[in-house]
């Protein structure tokens, strides 16, 4: 299991938003694809695949707030 965290930003940003999912569970990915759109009070991000893999579990819907270096997703 490969975890997907959310990176440090910069900034001081301590918190994002999940605004969505960008793939479903069970589907393959590919290192670096975008999988997850989040937003902080200054701007969007994509969070990308650490890791070539199935999509296995995400751990957080959309609208959840998220604090920096939560692992949000599981890929295998």
């Amino acid at each position: 299991m490969i975890p997907v965290i959310i990176p440090d930003l910069g900034e001081e940003i301590i918190k994002v938003q999940l605004v969505g999912w960008l793939v479903a569970e069970g589907q393959q990915l590919s290192e670096g694809e975008d999988i997850a759109e989040v937003v902080t009070d200054k701007a969007v991000f994509n969070i990308a695949s650490p890791a070539a893999g199935v999509f296995l579990r995400k751990h957080y819907e959309a609208g959840a707030e998220i604090d920096v270096g939560t692992m949000i997703a599981e890929i295998g």
